[in-house]
């Protein structure tokens, strides 16, 4: 169902704001009097403003009620849907993880079975050939590397589930951002993906600070912004 939201349009205001942006564009500071003129140019945007301000602000105050009623009346009924969809999701990823992690134990206590089949045989055979009187040929038995063994598959006996779907997300966790920050600063390559700049809190000691900011590899930026007041 579509809700359709009618916002009137002033072609006065679209004229006037087209005429500013054409002044605006026009306008050349050379001389005190154009930076006079150009000073009374956005005294003029400051009103033109004020009735953009008053056209549309109640409208905008408005819609933007209408929108927060809407979204939180939604909320209070997808909200539990969303946490139940949550608990059993959780349910089914840990239940999977548990017989995966069942099967990959299962899986190593059999290659590890396998590897002691292979050292057994190795040392039967050196034992047979020292016996034998082939002290050399044993030697070189014991010596050489063990059979690779078996990779041994174990099926963790989860069924496939028609709709229903599974893959692995990797993500980090940064248990020690100290030696994150080592490990980044002696790997330049990977310096600028690990690590970002608080941006925030140097911006904030730079205008504390000023011209006496002072932190290597950082540089004071300095802004001129001009303030007009309404007349």
């Amino acid at each position: 169902m579509d809700y359709e939201i009618v916002v009137p349009q002033r072609t006065d205001l679209s004229s006037e704001g087209s005429s500013a942006l054409d002044q605006a564009n026009a306008i050349i500071i050379q001389t005190e009097q154009n930076r006079m003129l150009a000073s009374d140019f956005l005294g003029s945007i400051k009103r033109l403003r004020k009735k953009i301000d008053e056209a549309y602000d109640g409208i905008v105050a408005s819609i933007y009620k209408s929108h927060r009623l809407a979204v939180a009346t939604k909320k209070q009924y997808s909200d539990p849907v969303d946490e139940a969809e949550r608990i059993v999701k959780r349910k089914l990823a840990e239940y999977q993880e548990q017989r995966e992690a069942e099967a990959r134990r299962e899986q190593m206590a059999a290659e590890a079975a396998a590897r002691k089949v292979a050292e057994d045989v190795q040392l039967a055979q050196a034992a047979a050939l020292e016996a034998a009187g082939h002290k050399e040929a044993a030697e070189a038995v014991l010596n050489a590397p063990p059979a690779p063994a078996a990779v041994i598959q174990i099926d963790s006996g989860l069924s496939k589930i028609d709709g229903m779907s599974s893959r692995k997300l990797h993500s980090c966790r940064v248990v020690n951002l100290q030696e994150l920050a080592v490990f980044a600063v002696a790997n330049p390559a990977i310096l600028a993906s690990c690590l970002l700049p608080n941006q925030k809190a140097l911006d904030a000691m730079a205008r504390a600070q000023k011209d006496s900011f002072r932190i290597p590899g950082c540089e004071v930026v300095v802004e001129t912004i001009i303030a007009q007041r309404a007349s």
